[in-house]
């Protein structure tokens, strides 16, 4: 049998590429949850024991894989993981972290797969870009229901960057031998067309391809239509999610962008105990990690004195819309706030914006603010006036989360203090 499903995986790969991506979407098929008896679960992973399970299976399995050299080390960690933007997701079977992958926001620290391919192209579309990475099941769970756990994490990390990290360009690195089926399964592009070694993943043939997340369900439904069943089907799988109830899709209660996956103690274990993350960051990454941890036990942790420290108005990512009444009601992406401007992401940059900024999906806040900078397609804008009830709130809880980073040790001695 097994014999016979090579032989005619490779007549299909010699097929045309629409033939093959409709062939590959009528053999797929995942077995769909059942509340009496489901007891998978997808989350953030936010306890430490759950980051550490889930930085050793991406460890494993890159070994397991031989996409990584360092043989040597327990815990798969990268400056990447250690950003405030990044996200680590996780599936449990009771205390067992059984799969983990992470999305990647992309900031002025660049993305893992700059070291394939450039993404210029991708960021002169001014979009929020995202990347999927540190994708690792467990090896008992591949092949019993390890597609159907595979997808629903792949399904709870996409949409939980696009509805709650406000991603609308999806990018991946995958095997070489693996790019037909994520172009045939979910549409994915490719970004410049090329099978070459990867140096991130001890120089495996590999493959750079990018998801529009804007349209996800409109390219879906073009590739599936609605006849197939739901278990045969991504875009009813996508615009359904049948194992909604066993994930933790929780909004934050404002969209600024936290790494809830490590605090304090955390990031000096697992980034400067078990590993020399920190103590090899390149001068322009460790100002960069300077800026966005803005407590002074992080800045005691990070070292290199003759930095810059923190900006007295710290500035923190987000996932907010500005709409602007001056503009036609137009809204702008919002990345970055402080509590005396913001900068957003537009091919446009009014001098002036009048109208509101949506700190969450259901809580407007008037703003007014003038252009005093711009980038290429980002721009940064002072504010003049704005709601300071609402602002203070929104601040109020920004220093709150920043407390809960903490060591529970030094969470008690700032709140003392």
């Amino acid at each position: 049998m097994r014999k016979l499903k090579r032989s005619l995986l490779k007549l299909l790969l010699k097929t045309s590429e629409p033939t093959h991506d409709w062939v590959i979407r009528k053999l797929f098929k995942v077995s769909l949850p059942h509340e009496e008896n489901e007891i998978i679960y997808y989350k953030i992973a936010e306890s430490e024991d759950e980051v550490k399970q889930a930085l050793q299976l991406v460890q494993e399995s890159y070994v397991d894989s031989q996409i990584t050299d360092k043989y040597n080390q327990v815990y798969n960690v990268n400056k990447f993981k250690l950003s405030p933007t990044t996200t680590m997701f996780v599936a449990k079977k009771g205390d067992e972290v059984i799969a983990t992958t992470s999305q990647v926001m992309d900031t002025s620290l660049g993305l893992p797969i700059e070291q394939f391919t450039k993404i210029d192209n991708l960021r002169l579309e001014n979009k929020r870009i995202s990347e999927i990475s540190g994708l690792a099941i467990k090896k008992s769970y591949r092949k019993s229901n390890g597609q159907s756990v595979y997808l629903q994490l792949v399904v709870y990390a996409v949409l939980y960057t696009k509805h709650f990290l406000g991603v609308q360009t999806l990018v991946i690195m995958t095997r070489a031998s693996a790019k037909d089926f994520y172009r045939a399964l979910f549409g994915f592009k490719p970004i410049d067309g090329k099978c070459k070694p990867y140096s991130g993943a001890n120089d495996t043939i590999s493959f750079a391809q990018y998801m529009d997340l804007e349209n996800l369900e409109i390219n879906l439904l073009s590739l599936y239509g609605e006849k197939t069943p739901t278990n045969k089907n991504i875009y009813k799988i996508i615009k359904d999610n049948p194992w909604k109830s066993f994930c933790d899709n929780s909004p934050p209660k404002y969209n600024i962008i936290f790494n809830r996956s490590f605090n304090l103690k955390t990031i000096e274990y697992f980034f400067k105990l078990q590993s020399d993350v920190i103590q090899t960051l390149p001068s322009q990454d460790l100002q960069f990690f300077k800026f966005m941890y803005d407590d002074k036990e992080y800045q005691d942790l990070l070292g290199e004195s003759h930095l810059k420290n923190a900006r007295s108005n710290p500035r923190f990512y987000s996932s907010m819309k500005v709409e602007n009444s001056v503009d036609n009601h137009k809204m702008y992406n919002v990345i970055e706030i402080s509590k005396t401007g913001f900068s957003i992401l537009s091919k446009e940059h009014p001098n002036q914006i009048y109208g509101h900024i949506y700190l969450n999906s259901e809580t407007p806040c008037f703003i007014s603010a003038e252009l005093i900078w711009n980038n290429g397609g980002k721009a940064g804008y002072l504010i003049n006036s704005v709601d300071e009830i609402q602002w203070q709130k929104l601040f109020n809880w920004v220093e709150q989360e920043s407390r809960n980073q903490l060591s529970p040790e030094e969470s008690q001695k700032k709140k003392a203090a």
